[in-house]
């Protein structure tokens, strides 16, 4: 009979050694079963192989964008080439069939009518943008300048070139350039000085004739004349966004104002959306001066006004002349 005596007297182990092995296997069992649920807990803050796939992919696509707008707007302006290619080249097409044969002869692109430019192999969208750029008052003064337009591919506007003729009575070819500018520059001193115009009444087109005023200043002019009823003051166009004292100097004596010529609101009658739309005049000091006048009475006087507290010296001396008391 095999003995087990010495096994026993070995694994014999007194009540502290037994707690003592017994909380160890506990504390060994707790971390095995800490790590297996860590992956779950914590899974939403690691990202899968999917998740990483497709930040990576959007971190390649943001990299790249600007290689593609390129690469799109070359195939762009490649199928553009392509489809006039096509156009010329197919005879047997479907298309070619409806689209007239291409027939070069020498035209004028300022002058040149759209059956013209059909039989040249222009389509309805090319004949429409050259009409646009014709009625803003552009103009062709040399071949080159057909190249310009956008809707016209490289090679179409090749083929085009050698007919283009451009009568030098129509183009900057019948005189020098420099002449013409000394000439244009000359011819627009001795108008602006004969120029006496009424502010108050004067359009775009009058004003685009002084000294520094030109397509933008003219239309500003314009819109804030309405927008406070008319000027009285030069001054005035101070006010307007960019334009200086240096450029009003420019043009002070060829200005001058009428009297009388002002929109007047009837401050004891109006309302206040209709004060409000006066520049000088903000949404609450409108509600403000309606308020005040509901609470005392009509106004004796424009600087009765100032008996609100939203209103101050200065703008009551500012909006002053487009006020009247009835």
């Amino acid at each position: 009979m095999f003995n087990l005596q010495p096994f026993r007297d070995y694994l014999d182990l007194h009540q502290r050694e037994r707690r003592g092995l017994i909380a160890l296997i506990i504390l060994i069992a707790l971390a095995f079963l800490v790590m297996s649920l860590v992956p779950y807990v914590f899974e939403s803050s690691f990202p899968n192989q999917r998740e990483l796939e497709r930040r990576m992919a959007d971190l390649v696509q943001r990299s790249d964008s600007l290689a593609l707008q390129k690469e799109a707007e070359f195939h762009r302006k490649k199928a553009a080439n392509s489809k006039y290619k096509k156009l010329k080249n197919s005879s047997s097409s479907k298309a070619n069939k409806e689209q007239p044969p291409i027939r070069y002869f020498e035209f004028n692109p300022n002058t040149s009518s759209d059956d013209e430019w059909k039989k040249l192999g222009l389509n309805n969208g090319q004949i429409r943008t050259i009409k646009k750029y014709l009625a803003k008052g552009g103009e062709f003064y040399k071949p080159e300048d057909l190249a310009k337009i956008y809707s016209i591919p490289k090679e179409q506007y090749e083929d085009l070139r050698p007919y283009i003729h451009i009568p030098k009575g129509n183009s900057e070819y019948s005189f020098q350039k420099d002449d013409w500018l000394k000439t244009e520059k000359f011819s627009k001193e001795e108008t602006t000085k004969s120029l006496n115009l009424d502010l108050n009444t004067a359009d775009t087109v009058s004003l685009k004739k002084l000294k520094g005023i030109g397509s933008y200043f003219s239309k500003k002019i314009v819109e804030y004349r309405n927008e406070l009823g008319g000027f009285h003051s030069k001054e005035q166009l101070l006010e307007i966004w960019n334009f200086d004292e240096e450029k009003l100097e420019e043009i002070k004596g060829n200005i001058f104002l009428t009297e009388g010529g002002l929109s007047l609101i009837k401050v004891n009658h109006c309302t206040a959306e209709e004060l409000q739309k006066h520049p000088y005049i903000k949404w609450n000091q409108a509600k403000a001066l309606i308020a005040y006048r509901f609470q005392h009475g009509a106004f004796n006087e424009v600087e009765d006004m100032k008996q609100c507290h939203l209103i101050s010296e200065e703008l009551c001396q500012k909006i002053k002349p487009y006020l009247e008391i009835d």
